[in-house]
């Protein structure tokens, strides 16, 4: 209904945001998924752009036109909707609702959801931060690197990537949504993906997590003035106190 408001093929457009949602994030593997021809795809795209549900992202430090470029749906409803509703129309019409939402809850493909959610929650916090005076940068430019790591010789990513040119500051970040995770491999992996982003002697490296990091991992890099790890209660102490208060109630 949404689309059909805004738009005179929504079937066309529908295919489209179908095919994102299922994973397809370039213009051939939507072109193939979809049956359209890959030519009267920018037409398309450009619309969905326009009307924010979709966009388009290149690694950190790209051109727009690059061949790294990726697309993905923008709107967080369009991006829940598609990547889990829609292919299960037929059990949500038959009553399956719940038994469908417990399904998708504790599957890998929504915890993969979930954890790209809280990048762009990151990012959120880091740009409103670095505004408001609290990061000791200007945030000029900001994104996401992806390619290959020269010395690793694989591929690899930056989950979050914030710079100030003028002042050559440079924030680079990890975001980890997990209950779980080994924290050490976690930081030296970000570390030796410093040198992947040139120009910047000194980055800022942070690490989001769901939990707060142990004591000994605090205490280990207590020493690096360059390094800081920050958890959603850190981000939204009122959410987070509130949600104690409901818990201990």
């Amino acid at each position: 209904m949404l689309l059909r408001e805004e738009l005179k093929s929504p079937a066309i457009y529908d295919s489209i945001l179908q095919a994102i949602g299922a994973g397809c994030n370039t213009s051939k593997l939507i072109a193939d998924r979809t049956g359209l021809e890959q030519t009267s795809l920018p037409f398309y795209l450009k619309t969905l752009e326009n009307l924010r549900l979709i966009e388009k992202s290149t690694p950190f430090g790209d051109k727009a036109t690059s061949r790294r470029t990726r697309i993905h749906l923008r709107d967080p409803f369009f991006a829940y909707w598609y990547r889990f509703v829609a292919p299960n129309v037929p059990l949500v019409e038959t009553g399956n609702e719940r038994a469908l939402a417990e399904r998708i809850a504790a599957s890998e493909d929504f915890a993969t959801y979930v954890g790209q959610q809280f990048e762009a929650m990151c990012l959120q916090w880091t740009i409103r931060e670095a505004t408001a005076g609290r990061l000791g940068m200007l945030p000029a430019k900001s994104g996401k690197w992806w390619g290959n790591n020269p010395l690793r010789r694989e591929q690899t990513d930056i989950d979050l990537v914030v710079a100030d040119p003028t002042g050559k500051r440079l924030l680079l970040g990890e975001c980890k949504w997990r209950s779980t995770l080994n924290e050490t491999e976690m930081v030296e992996a970000l570390r030796e993906r410093v040198g992947l982003i040139p120009g910047y002697p000194r980055p800022t490296l942070a690490f989001f997590t769901k939990r707060p990091v142990g004591d000994a991992t605090r205490s280990k890099y207590a020493d690096d003035p360059d390094m800081r790890f920050i958890c959603v209660s850190d981000m939204f102490p009122a959410e987070a106190a509130e949600a104690d208060r409901r818990t201990d109630g």
